[in-house]
């Protein structure tokens, strides 16, 4: 009798169910879940970017209209030259409001630019597109900042 039928019948007495990892040892599994290095920098650059901008939201400086503004969650396009900051808004405000978030945003994007810039600690820093989405809706609109 094979080896594999021999595991298989053994594999079968101790499981309900057989998956594809089954017999594969976890340290090789570990192995080709490995994140690289750029994404793992990539990833924590934009962590960062999420913590700065939830905190930067709350400042009482800003725009009424911003404070009411949730970070979903912030990605770095694929060529690293663009930050995608989702925010969530409620989706029962008006397009009066929703055109205010906009102003608002355009309005204080050299303000946010500088302060990702002095958070993350680089002289230039990737532009910045705003998407903002109900929180049960579609993207609704792409603000380039």
């Amino acid at each position: 009798m094979k080896s594999d039928k021999k595991w298989l019948r053994t594999a079968s007495q101790c499981c309900a169910e057989i998956w594809p990892e089954d017999g594969i040892a976890p340290r090789l599994l570990a192995k080709q879940q490995k994140v690289s290095k750029r994404e793992h920098k990539q990833l924590q650059l934009c962590k960062r970017v999420n913590r700065t901008m939830d905190l930067l939201f709350l400042d009482e400086s800003l725009d009424p209209a911003l404070r009411d503004l949730v970070v979903d969650r912030v990605e770095l396009s694929s060529n690293g030259r663009q930050f995608v900051i989702t925010v969530l808004v409620d989706p029962n405000i008006t397009s009066d409001m929703k055109s205010r978030i906009i102003d608002a945003l355009t309005n204080a994007r050299g303000y946010i630019r500088t302060i990702i810039a002095q958070t993350i600690e680089r002289k230039r820093i990737p532009a910045i597109t705003f998407r903002i989405a109900g929180s049960d809706k579609p993207m609704l609109y792409d603000i380039e900042v």
